[in-house]
């Protein structure tokens, strides 16, 4: 029998009984999970799922479903039990890849992904979505319609609704690979450069404590888009100098396939190969190419 590779399950999340916060398995001892969290923790997307932790002999420690509760993760969630090994996540990349949603659809869900980051921050949120909900865990969601073929390839009257899902690039480790997602954080900086061939390489380094995680444009992102090389390059150096000398606060959400850099572990990118797959404190590139400077948010990713 060959190895079964599991999921990272690296976060959770711990209800007090008046706040969720965020928990990394490293910041948690036995004895605290045995006197504090032990069935308080739960899933970091939101599911009902309930999740253990478990610290070895040998110091490693690590969270895992509870028995039983692996098909209370939502049906798109990497923990959900028929996706927890290495042949179940290539089930769920190739979901994923068989969704086909268009710009517009992905404008709506960065949009909508800042209107509730927005709320979160300020508290906007109605009673009757606590805070265990998933209406708060998952608000960069959105419903996309998808025509199914029938067994003649005439295609049914009946649409399958999948979800663009959203994560907090805080978060990011090696569970979500190969998926394209929402994903949303803070920019700690910049960089880009040249290859021999003149090729542009831009990165916006995401703050993630545990892993190095960066906003990729690769050059698909403008071979054959209106937005060309020339002011991607221009708009790079507006968000450097932004960030790292006039020390603005930096938001973006974007949409991409998450990938491993090749050859460096634990470093992920997120490649966006789009001009309309991206905003940056609620401004899109061009916008900003175009002011000249960021927008100032009056609110923070809690």
């Amino acid at each position: 029998m060959g190895i079964v590779y599991k999921t990272k399950m690296e976060w959770c999340f711990y209800n007090d009984g008046t706040k969720i916060v965020k928990k990394y398995v490293d910041n948690i001892e036995k004895e605290e999970y045995d006197y504090i969290y032990k069935r308080k923790l739960t899933c970091i997307h939101g599911c009902e799922a309930k999740v253990k932790f478990t610290q070895k002999k040998n110091k490693k420690k690590f969270f895992s479903t509870w028995n039983k509760d692996g098909k209370k993760h939502n049906e798109n969630c990497e923990y959900h039990v028929q996706y927890t090994d290495e042949l179940g996540r290539k089930k769920l990349k190739a979901i994923a890849e068989h969704i086909q949603v268009n710009d517009e659809q992905i404008e709506a869900a960065l949009k909508r992904k800042i209107k509730n980051l927005k709320k979160e921050f300020r508290g906007e949120i109605n009673e009757s979505d606590n805070l265990g909900s998933k209406v708060i865990i998952n608000t960069g969601e959105s419903d996309v319609k998808v025509g199914n073929d029938d067994a003649d390839g005439n295609g049914d009257k009946v649409s399958k609704r999948e979800n663009i899902t959203s994560i907090d690039a805080s978060l990011i480790n090696s569970t979500y690979e190969n998926r394209r997602k929402c994903v949303y954080g803070r920019i700690d900086n910049v960089q880009y450069s040249h290859s021999e061939s003149s090729e542009l390489y831009g990165y916006l380094n995401l703050v993630n404590d545990y892993y190095k995680v960066s906003v990729y444009f690769p050059t698909s992102y403008y071979e054959g888009n209106e937005f060309k090389k020339e002011e991607l390059e221009k708009t790079l150096e507006i968000l450097k100098t932004d960030i790292e000398k006039n020390n603005k606060k930096t938001i973006v959400t974007c949409y991409g396939e998450i990938k491993s850099k090749k050859g460096k572990k634990n470093d992920y990118n997120i490649h966006v190969i789009n001009p309309k797959h991206i905003l940056i404190n609620e401004m899109s590139m061009n916008k900003i190419l175009t002011k000249g400077e960021l927008e100032v948010l009056d609110y923070d990713i809690i």
